[in-house]
């Protein structure tokens, strides 16, 4: 997908849905394009480069983080800026949507963290305890409480909700209750660049300028906001070094907290450029950006390189994003576009090629050819069935007022006809 002027730093699908992407440049623009057709929708306001983006669930407002924080209303023939939060000083480099969607929390070169009421604009917390500014704020997806469900056994722990990277290297919980920095992580050797968390809230992934990113197991790394810094853990009577025949403790985090990864993902460049970020994918991949121009996927269990997809022309790719309803990678980079993967039976990526309107269906072209059932030298019949994997389906008139269809992507099938 083309049309920005400058590098594009942050993408985001919006909403859970996915059927269109947000993607923020240092031309001060942000784009929502339709992942079906490639129609795009400018939204201009911002003054400065767009460093991230955050959607709603529902997918009917985003909030870009820039120079200022915008929140756009997507709701409606024309998005509108529905508000501007103001009240970092310099560049906010991070946004993102509190899970019931009525805060967000910005975070930027000031070092400070900001959570915002949605409806009324207004500062509600600041969060102050970083030494450089801060890079990337997000929220644990299900709040304070954490539940698990394993059979035979069941685990409670209460996590903090708000946690954050920076450039002083480091990763920071927070209690949003009581404002208080509850943990601490310093392992980095680098610049910190990114955070993400999976859905379960379970999983912690960082990417730092120290060329790795690191996987958490949060329960080993957070704690609740009491003051002797406890973390409450209540399991049914298994065997296992931590508990044994027992049906409820409180130990100090001190006795649990670990400043290990469980695993550490690398073969990927990261050493220099705001922002390599990276993320989780399908069940258990996680997918990452990188300064020689490569999308990595990584084994989430093994941390094994598994693919890289070559496809930018150059320059960092800043991030990658997944969506699980629509089975569909996107990523964006130094040359100023946004690229698509679809995910593939056999377990790979691979790229959906720029639509373009020059490009000849029945004439041997490249979308043609990728449809096998239909014909390269003749129109399909009305209703023509095609087993094949397509996802994005455009039509584009011929000399004779027929449409032809274009085909590229994935679903399972397709029934094709001509108007």
């Amino acid at each position: 997908m083309t049309g920005h002027r400058g590098n594009v730093k942050c993408i985001e699908f919006v909403g859970e849905e996915g059927r269109s992407i947000a993607s923020g440049s240092s031309d001060n623009t942000l784009r929502i394009w339709d992942t079906e057709t490639s129609a795009v929708t400018v939204l201009e306001g911002h003054t400065s480069r767009i460093w991230d983006a955050s959607s709603t669930k529902a997918g009917g407002f985003v909030a870009s983080a820039s120079g200022d924080g915008n929140l756009w209303e997507l709701k409606g023939a024309k998005p509108t800026c529905a508000a501007t939060l103001t009240g970092h000083c310099g560049d906010v480099y991070s946004v993102k949507f509190h899970p019931s969607e009525s805060h967000v929390a910005t975070g930027g070169y000031d070092k400070v963290v900001r959570l915002f009421d949605v409806n009324t604009g207004t500062i509600v917390k600041t969060f102050s305890g970083h030494q450089l500014s801060v890079s990337k704020t997000i929220f644990n997806p299900l709040g304070n409480l954490i539940e698990r469900h394993d059979s035979p056994r069941f685990l409670f722990a209460f996590l903090p909700p708000l946690t954050n990277s920076s450039k002083d290297n480091t990763i920071k919980f927070w209690d949003i209750v009581s404002g208080l920095c509850i943990r601490t992580i310093t392992s980095h050797l680098g610049e910190v660049t990114s955070v993400e968390m999976n859905a379960s809230g379970m999983l912690l992934l960082s990417s730092s300028k120290d060329n790795s990113n690191r996987l958490w197991d949060v329960r080993t790394v957070s704690n609740n906001a009491d003051i002797d810094h406890q973390i409450l853990i209540i399991m049914e009577e298994k065997s296992g070094s931590c508990v044994q025949h027992a049906s409820s403790h409180i130990f100090p985090v001190q006795g649990i907290v670990l400043e290990k990864p469980i695993r550490k993902l690398k073969g990927h460049q990261n050493t220099s450029k705001n922002f390599i970020r990276a993320g989780f994918a399908h069940s258990n991949l996680i997918v990452g950006g990188s300064e020689d121009g490569i999308v990595y996927i990584w084994d989430q269990e093994t941390g094994e390189v598994l693919q890289k997809l070559r496809g930018h022309d150059g320059g960092p790719v800043y991030s990658a994003v997944w969506n699980n309803r629509q089975s569909l990678l996107a990523s964006c980079g130094d040359d100023r576009t946004v690229r698509t993967w679809c995910w593939r039976e056999d377990g790979t990526f691979e790229q959906i090629p720029e639509v373009s309107w020059e490009n000849e269906l029945y004439e041997g072209g490249e979308f043609g050819q990728r449809v096998d059932e239909v014909s390269s030298k003749s129109p399909p019949v009305r209703q023509e069935k095609v087993h094949t994997i397509i996802s994005h389906v455009l039509c584009k008139p011929d000399i004779n007022g027929l449409v032809y269809i274009i085909c590229v992507g994935h679903v399972q099938e397709l029934e094709i006809s001509i108007l």
